[in-house]
């Protein structure tokens, strides 16, 4: 399931009012269209990766270089690269912009979602999408 079209504008403004100007990640199935449309943006460089904790490397040597980087990645990613992220960023002080999917239990009640996560419903509805 891909990024709805909101959600997908968002986050590539996001990016880009941030100042990011190099992305690198692992494309997955919910944020693939977000990577694609990153790779086609002219004003940010990506790197696609096989790899979360190598894309964190990679974004910290394109800060080392100059760059302002952002890892784009799903939420299992985030597991695979915290070796990575202790020692480079939390090491030496080398920031690099996370960018994570939610993936939430969809057989808890929209209700009860809300409540647990403190998730506002118009975001619920899009993570839905």
């Amino acid at each position: 399931m891909a990024l709805i079209a909101a959600a997908l504008e968002a986050a590539h403004q996001g990016l880009k009012a941030a100042g990011i100007d190099f992305v690198s990640g692992l494309p997955d199935g919910w944020q693939r269209n977000l990577h694609e449309r990153i790779e086609l943006d002219p004003d940010i460089r990506y790197v696609p990766v096989g790899n979360e904790g190598v894309g964190f490397s990679i974004c910290a040597g394109a800060w080392l270089g100059g760059r302002k980087p952002a890892l784009v990645m799903e939420n299992s990613g985030l597991r695979v690269a915290s070796e990575y992220i202790a020692r480079i960023s939390l090491g030496t002080g080398v920031p690099v912009t996370l960018v994570c999917s939610y993936r939430f239990v969809r057989y808890v009640e929209r209700l009860e979602n809300i409540w647990i996560t403190g998730v506002p419903p118009q975001d619920i509805a899009l993570m839905e999408s």
